[in-house]
């Protein structure tokens, strides 16, 4: 697939698919996570690590999904475990097709079930979705300088150190990482 072959009304239908990783399933964002959404983004372990810091509301998360739903430059998703308990979220967004590259996060698993292989898997089904299925070429990610548990991530999961950056958001200090699409020897 090239790149940017994805568009449009073909992208809208495979934002309804159902991702599989090994040990996860990534369901499509939908309205009615909000709740779980916002109950693990306004956790005091989790809230610090977020650029923005206000608390988020249900009805503040349902009009932004509603809105994430309709754009053919984002996949947002819903970590489910085997058991089908949701554990936490990932996505690749603001999808330049032109370019071919896209950033991955919003990675958040919640208190409770982290250290037990559900982000690393559900990061393994997205990164691979992106590069097979969009036709993307680079992914790119940004944290916190001070997010080293994330850091340590982005790197066991194939993503290198790309450089330092501030928030156009906040000012806060950053640290971009990135992975490129494996090259296909012929």
């Amino acid at each position: 697939m090239t790149v940017g072959a994805v568009k449009g009304a073909d992208t809208l239908a495979l934002k309804k698919q159902i991702l599989r990783g090994r040990t996860v399933q990534l369901e499509p964002l939908a309205e009615n996570h909000a709740g779980q959404v916002v109950a693990w983004r306004n956790h005091p372990e989790v809230r610090p690590y977020f650029i923005a810091r206000p608390p988020l509301t249900i009805e503040g998360q349902i009009v932004w999904t509603g809105g994430q739903m309709q754009r053919t430059d984002d996949f947002t998703y819903v970590i489910r475990e085997a058991g089908g308990q949701a554990v936490g979220m990932v996505a690749v967004y603001d999808i330049d097709w032109a370019a071919g590259c896209a950033e991955f996060g919003r990675l958040l698993t919640a208190p409770g079930v982290r250290q037990k292989g559900y982000a690393r898997d559900a990061a393994a089904a997205l990164v691979a979705f992106a590069f097979e299925a969009l036709g993307l070429e680079l992914l790119y990610a940004h944290c916190l300088a001070d997010n080293l548990r994330v850091h340590r991530f982005f790197i066991a999961i194939g993503f290198t150190h790309a450089g330092e950056l501030l928030s156009d958001v906040s000012g806060q200090p950053m640290v971009r990482f990135e992975r490129r699409r494996a090259v296909q020897s012929e």
